[in-house]
């Protein structure tokens, strides 16, 4: 499928919401994590699950061709989008398993769903958003000056590590 060339307006509302899904990866990260809160087993969940929500859509960006001709990807934003298959970092789990898993066990109600469940699924969430940050600020390093100004990658370092105390 030929993709459609986008206009510079479409590009700019459209790394908007890029940004929104690095913040709000890294909002639910650091949720997932906040020990001095006592909530609720349920509460903990939800975190988590917001936290995968935004891994997979950034996962898709980076990783997975388009299904729609308006699925946003980052080969759009870039002057040679051919290059980014050979620029980007090899996501360190299996891609195709990890969105199965979350579509399976978070975005539809399928009869699949206690087969993920029983495999008590283990979360690699430090994993998954420390290499999707490190992935956008490559991605960043490859925009246009004018757009790598405007977007601002969280810090990849682990919010949770033991020289940092917790908030």
């Amino acid at each position: 499928m030929t993709r459609q060339q986008r206009t510079d307006e479409e590009l700019e509302q459209a790394l908007e919401h890029f940004a929104y899904e690095l913040r709000a990866l890294d909002a639910g990260y650091r949720s997932i994590f906040r020990s001095n809160i006592e909530r609720p087993v349920i509460e903990g969940k939800l975190f988590l699950e917001a936290f995968l929500v935004h891994a997979r859509a950034l996962i898709d960006f980076f990783y997975v061709n388009p299904l729609y001709d308006d699925d946003m990807v980052a080969q759009d934003f870039l002057p040679s989008p051919t290059d980014w298959n050979s620029e980007r970092p090899v996501f360190p789990l299996d891609v195709d398993e990890l969105r199965t898993a979350i579509n399976k066990l978070l975005a539809h109600l399928t009869y699949r769903r206690p087969e993920y469940a029983q495999k008590a699924w283990q979360w690699k969430a430090k994993l998954i958003r420390s290499h999707l940050l490190e992935t956008a600020e490559i991605f960043k390093s490859h925009l246009p000056p004018e757009r790598k100004q405007r977007l601002e990658v969280p810090e990849p370092a682990d919010p949770w590590s033991s020289s940092t105390p917790h908030p």
